[in-house]
């Protein structure tokens, strides 16, 4: 009777034993699985890009770079996003109408833009997501290092000139590394002799325009198109439109 009974139970122990086995192995195989998953980069652990041009993105163009400025001309389709990269403090020109979703030093938030907008950002990680049904475009003038502390001394700032009739001029931001102007020139109008940072320039408009050095009177005329960047050093200028456009550009000026 007892040895009936121990057959009888032998079954049932088997599948437990078996059942338990069944339990290791698939443990372990998770096991081996998560450490497979570990080895692999995450994307919360993805490490930022130096900076926008180090992502090579088919979005981002970067017409123009120098000892202390970088400058981007980003173009992102609805849905579309921008990895995680790093930067120094950052003005940014919308050049169309848009809404993004950004993520800054761990912080996020979403914000709309109309074209012509200016707004700054901080140093720091930043990651973009295209969240409207359009083309969000916009131009950033990055600030990658210090500039020389050269100053005005005696001499006028262009906010501190009289400005010609037909001319307008607007201080549209400023903070503690950027001024940024909105000019637009009349035809044959002239900015008064003035001293301005070293700055970068971004043409919002086709002109024509006469640079003259007051200290030997030297001058320089230059045509631009719309959406050209380039560079003037700190210093004393006048500026007149020698074209038969308005000159209409926006100055980013670096302070000391």
């Amino acid at each position: 009777m007892t040895i009936s009974n121990q057959y009888t139970l032998l079954p049932g122990r088997v599948s437990r034993i078996l059942m338990l086995g069944l339990i290791c192995v698939v443990v372990a195989l998770a096991g081996c699985t998560d450490a497979e998953r570990g080895d692999e980069p995450m994307e919360d652990d993805v490490e930022a890009a130096e900076n926008l041009s180090a992502l090579d993105s088919e979005f981002v163009q970067s017409p123009f770079e120098n000892a202390f400025a970088r400058v981007y001309r980003i173009d992102l389709p609805p849905g579309d996003s921008i990895a995680p990269h790093d930067g120094g403090p950052r003005v940014v020109y919308s050049t169309s109408t848009y809404a993004l979703q950004f993520e800054t030093n761990g912080e996020a938030s979403e914000r709309s833009f109309e074209s012509g907008a200016v707004h700054a950002h901080e140093a720091g990680v930043h990651t973009v997501l295209n969240t409207a049904d359009s083309l969000a475009s916009y131009v950033v003038f990055e600030r990658i290092s210090d500039v020389d502390s050269v100053g005005p001394g005696e001499a006028s700032t262009l906010d501190e000139v009289d400005i010609p009739e037909g001319t307008s001029h607007e201080v549209v931001l400023t903070n503690d590394a950027f001024t940024v102007h909105k000019i637009s020139l009349a035809p044959g109008d002239e900015l008064p002799e003035h001293f301005g940072y070293e700055r970068v320039v971004y043409a919002l408009s086709d002109y024509t325009v006469t640079l003259t050095d007051p200290e030997d009177e030297s001058t320089m005329e230059r045509s631009y198109e719309a959406g050209d960047v380039h560079h003037h050093e700190a210093g004393l200028h006048r500026v007149e439109n020698t074209g038969s456009t308005p000159a209409d550009y926006l100055v980013v000026a670096f302070k000391p």
